[in-house]
């Protein structure tokens, strides 16, 4: 039997999920790489429990849910007791898709002057920077076609 807690029944796959979650906190997973886990470790737990389950987490402030551009799986990030409180901004790679965090406390100056400069307020939860990872940068270096920096609307003056 099920234990009724607050507004949601907790269950034997609410419990392992939530396990899970609190493992991997502050870090980005998605709905495909949770049933995966749970496949591997021998769970029947099915794709809608997880999105299910997710969700509820999301409504009740102990997840973050991300959809980075559009046609990318949803990213959740189990945020736990630090509720309210976004500590990254988030960096997604244009090639690989692969999603950075920049400490908050990084990036806070580019902040200030936005809004001091233009009266904007850059929202932490939701702001996403994209580029190019390191790792994909170092791949193009490889195969760098002989091109240099002119090439990328530098102008050399005569």
């Amino acid at each position: 039997m099920a234990a009724k807690s607050g507004m949601h029944y907790r269950t034997k796959n609410r419990d392992a999920l939530a396990e899970y979650l609190r493992s991997r906190e502050g870090e980005h997973v998605t709905v495909n790489e949770i049933h995966d886990h749970f496949r591997r470790c021998g769970s029947t737990m099915g794709v809608a429990t997880i999105y299910r389950q997710l969700e509820q987490l999301v409504a009740e402030g102990q997840m973050r849910k991300y959809v980075v551009g559009s046609g990318s799986a949803a990213c959740f990030e189990y945020i736990g007791a630090q509720q309210g409180h976004a500590r990254f901004i988030h960096c997604k790679c244009e090639k690989c898709g692969k999603i950075l965090h920049i400490e908050k406390s990084e990036i806070e100056e580019m902040a200030r002057l936005l809004e001091e400069r233009s009266g904007f307020r850059m929202d932490n939860v939701q702001t996403v920077l994209y580029g190019v990872c390191g790792d994909c940068a170092e791949d193009s270096a490889d195969g760098d076609s002989g091109k240099d920096e002119k090439d990328f609307g530098s102008e050399e003056k005569e």
